[in-house]
């Protein structure tokens, strides 16, 4: 992982649309038990898809249910990079190339807060400046997040339920 941040900061942070593998083998980080090494690769996989840009949405088959599963580690610190790296996906590649993955995430009670919130944040946001810096997330299909969002309804946590409303409503 050190070489590819090596790799990385060599190109000044600019890669084409092919990753090279990478994905598939940081995809196995995701589930070590050294939670130091699932941090550095959470950390990585957003740098990568900020590099890349939009094109890195179609390797979300690769990284999408290890970043919804580390949502529901114990640790608070894997969580936070998990949530971090899940926002710069979306706002690189958008809401729609980890809209296929939500649903299951969201069964792992664990990981239901910090996933509802951030996809509540993506479906809300838009592009406020108008530069396409940001992929639009406005017209995400989230049909697919009623029965999930209806089963965080039932939550124990007030908060679950408040961002579920919300996701609802949209």
């Amino acid at each position: 992982m050190d070489e590819i941040e090596e790799i990385l900061g060599e190109a000044n942070h600019r890669i084409g649309p092919k990753d090279g593998g990478v994905f598939s083998g940081l995809k196995g980080r995701l589930n070590d038990s050294n939670k130091n090494l699932v941090r550095v690769a959470l950390g990585l996989i957003a740098t990568i898809a900020s590099d890349m840009g939009e094109p890195v949405g179609k390797y979300s088959k690769y990284v999408g249910p290890g970043i919804m599963a580390c949502l529901a580690d114990s640790k608070k610190a894997v969580v936070e990079s998990a949530s971090e790296c899940m926002r710069k996906w979306i706002e690189v590649a958008g809401l729609a190339s980890l809209i296929k993955y939500v649903p299951r995430g969201l069964s792992n009670p664990n990981a239901r807060l910090d996933l509802i919130t951030v996809v509540v944040e993506s479906v809300e946001s838009k592009d406020d400046d108008g530069d396409g810096d940001r992929v639009s997330n406005k017209n995400v299909d989230v049909s697919g997040l009623v029965k999930p969002a209806l089963e965080c309804l039932q939550d124990r946590n007030s908060k679950v339920r408040s961002s579920a409303e919300s996701l609802i409503a949209y």
